[in-house]
């Protein structure tokens, strides 16, 4: 394996959900036969529930298993990636690590974590969402188990509407979704005296490629080949460019700002908002009426597809006990924990039968992002080489909004993304 790859995985590995760390892991220990387990975890709202969790299984499985979780603050000066790559230096990777999604395939890939299809049961793993599904497996192995979801949708302030004379077409599901040219003559119609017509996911990293993915996906592209190995023909396409130009117009016609103020939506700077299911807890604080539909698509008929992705559980390739391990894991992500950590997060489960058995999830609006789940959740690109890609993606599409010939920044992130691979995997 090429160390080259701590790099790459690291590079941008820092997103928009709490970033991780640890101190090198203990090696697994028995005491009268008990097993000795180490997690790692960033600090979060779910915290002091991990807490009991951990109590609660340390309790029952007293004499056999101890887990021993490891919290660490959300952000300093010895950064998730400095701990990750002297951890796999030093061989002292944890037994149990939680990753962001999307890394998965680079974790997989160099060998940091192991399958987990002889622990998981066939039933469980059939009930994760698609996008959960999709992006928790590599080379067709599941490497990863979930235990909450995001999604995106569109957020829209009825009052603006209202005044502005602007009606919208009400979609009744997810292929029904406001088509580009929908999405766009209303932030049009609704861009004036200071005001924007709409909010897109501008946070200049990985939200970016999480938030505006189903874009390109709705055009034809998942900006690489199914075995995440070649970004030429799929980052750079037709499908590709149909996309980045959509995107460009709104910022070029002023219908969307490129470097958006704080809380524009909620502040009514901005008519429409793409952003996250975890706004829904925010709205109790919105003084105006609002609504939220489906994901927008390209035009009718075309595909739908939404955001999908969290944190999710991994065992890695340092663990003694991988079926203690694996154990755990099976023990915090069961169907009442699941649920149980979605409300204490503001999240939402990773598991079909919890989301369909909470009420919460049933009716409007929290229904809009079951239905994305459930129907058009796509995970975002599986590839080793992924913090390349996201790092390109960001990074283009403010050199297109900036003025950058759109062809051109596709053909050179694509070719930034092949020649990463090539160079790492000598393929």
């Amino acid at each position: 394996m090429k160390m080259r790859w701590i790099s790459v995985l690291m590079v941008g590995c820092l997103t928009t959900m709490a970033v991780m760390g640890c101190g090198a892991s203990k090696e697994n220990t028995k005491t009268g036969g008990e097993k000795t387990l180490t997690f790692w975890k960033a600090s979060d709202a779910t915290d002091d529930w991990y807490k009991q969790k951990i109590e609660e299984y340390n309790k029952e499985n007293s004499g056999k298993y101890k887990v021993e979780m490891e919290i660490v603050a959300s952000s300093g000066t010895f950064s998730y990636d400095d701990k990750v790559s002297a951890a796999v230096t030093s061989n002292s990777l944890p037994d149990i690590m939680m990753v962001d999604g999307p890394y998965v395939s680079t974790y997989a890939e160099n060998g940091l974590i192991i399958p987990l299809d002889d622990y998981i049961s066939q039933e469980d793993k059939e009930d994760l969402i698609p996008g959960s599904a999709q992006q928790n497996m590599y080379d067709g192995k599941l490497y990863a188990y979930s235990i909450t979801e995001s999604s995106v949708a569109l957020y829209y302030n009825k009052d603006m509407m209202d005044a502005a004379g602007v009606e919208m077409r009400m979609p009744e599901s997810p292929e029904d979704a406001l088509t580009w040219a929908e999405y766009e003559d209303m932030a049009k119609a609704l861009t004036h005296d200071g005001v924007v017509g709409t909010n897109i996911i501008m946070d200049k990293g990985e939200g970016m490629i999480y938030g505006l993915l189903p874009f390109y996906v709705s055009a034809g592209t998942g900006l690489i080949s199914e075995d995440g190995t070649e970004a030429q023909g799929y980052y750079n396409n037709d499908a590709a460019y149909d996309a980045a130009e959509f995107l460009n117009e709104l910022i070029q016609n002023g219908y969307a700002n490129v470097d958006p103020i704080d809380n524009e939506f909620a502040n009514q700077k901005a008519a429409t908002m793409l952003s996250g299911s975890y706004q829904l807890a925010n709205a109790k604080d919105w003084e105006f009426n609002w609504g939220v539909t489906y994901y927008p698509i390209k035009e009718k008929g075309a595909k739908a597809a939404s955001p999908n992705g969290d944190w999710v559980f991994t065992v890695t390739s340092n663990s003694k006990e991988p079926e203690a391990a694996a154990d755990f894991i099976n023990y915090v992500c069961s169907k009442e924990n699941s649920a149980e950590n979605a409300k204490v997060n503001a999240k939402i489960p990773a598991r079909v039968s919890v989301m369909e058995a909470a009420e919460e999830w049933s009716s409007y609006p929290n229904s809009i992002f079951k239905e994305q789940l459930l129907e058009t959740s796509y995970a975002r690109p599986r590839t080793p080489v992924y913090a390349t890609l996201t790092s390109e993606f960001s990074d283009g599409l403010f050199d297109i909004f900036s003025g950058a010939d759109i062809q051109e920044t596709l053909d050179t992130g694509a070719d930034a993304i092949d020649k990463e691979f090539k160079e790492v995997y000598g393929n």
